[in-house]
């Protein structure tokens, strides 16, 4: 009784996807603005979603930190996928945001080159469901695309040999997280937060609502399995340096502790998600987290 409550707030999505030039984006992005005022701290998932914040809200006032998604340990477990699988695998929502109309013109335009159709799962449940699969029917894929409703992701993943995800806006999606830790081979698109995922390697992301580009990566998946496989293997080593739940856990605890004028505990190291000591990784991103 009597102690200060401190009022943190995660930014995500929502109104941050809005343009700030239609009457919806003035409306979101004042109602942001609004409660910034009543707002001690602000924790962003990606340094994308803190720049889009001050570029369509505002510089803020609250201390503001950003905080990666952790994952558990055991989703850090390669998954092997069936005997049976597909070519590819579409997880996520139905809704043309997320792109499943490009994944599966992408399977249509390699039907066209080589006169058969890759395999394919869509696993999810949307909006836009019924208009996909009319999609599907009217270019004849129907013998190929198979539907499934929402299934957990590891799951879903032992179901083909490599996950598309051709969003066409995203923030920090878990889908690309889940599917690394599991060491699947990943088709992604260069938005929202996927870069910093993927880190060095962003090069390997393709450019968002470019079916070309996304059907020529689909192909080269298909003639390359072997470097997609290894590609998977290095790219989740890497994951396992920021995207433990230990690290997310530690930083945000640590800014209750500021916004509370505690010191943080001493003596306790964070660790990567594969066990391993994560103390030069959080140094890091501690430096990097802003004070705005």
């Amino acid at each position: 009784k009597g102690q200060k409550v401190s009022r943190i707030y995660c930014p995500h999505g929502g109104s941050l996807h809005y343009d700030p030039n239609r009457f919806e984006g003035r409306v979101y992005h004042g109602l942001e603005r609004l409660l910034g005022k009543f707002t001690d701290g602000l924790v962003f998932v990606s340094d994308y979603e803190s720049a889009a914040y001050e570029s369509k809200v505002g510089r803020p006032n609250a201390l503001t930190r950003i905080v990666y998604n952790g994952l558990r340990p055991e989703e850090f477990s390669p998954v092997t996928t069936n005997e049976d699988a597909a070519d590819f695998l579409y997880i996520g929502m139905l809704r043309d945001l997320k792109g499943p109309d490009l994944f599966i013109e992408a399977l249509y335009n390699i039907r066209l080159k080589t006169g058969t159709a890759p395999r394919a799962h869509i696993v999810g449940e949307g909006p836009d469901e019924q208009r996909y699969r009319k999609m599907v029917d009217n270019l004849g894929l129907s013998d190929a695309i198979s539907f499934h409703g929402a299934l957990p992701a590891r799951e879903a993943f032992k179901m083909a040999r490599n996950v598309v995800v051709p969003s066409r806006a995203e923030a920090m999606p878990y889908i690309i997280l889940e599917t690394v830790a599991a060491q699947r081979p990943l088709i992604a698109t260069r938005v929202g937060g996927i870069p910093e995922i993927f880190g060095r390697f962003a090069h390997r992301l393709v450019e968002p609502g470019h079916i070309g580009k996304l059907t020529a990566a689909m192909e080269e998946a298909l003639a390359s399995p072997a470097k997609m496989e290894a590609d998977a293997k290095e790219l989740r080593g890497c994951l396992a340096e920021t995207f433990s739940i230990d690290l997310m856990s530690d930083r945000i605890t640590t800014l209750y502790q500021e916004l509370q004028g505690v010191a943080p505990a001493e003596g306790k190291v964070p660790t990567r998600a594969d066990g391993v000591s994560a103390v030069s990784r959080a140094q890091t991103v501690y430096a990097r987290s802003s004070n705005r």
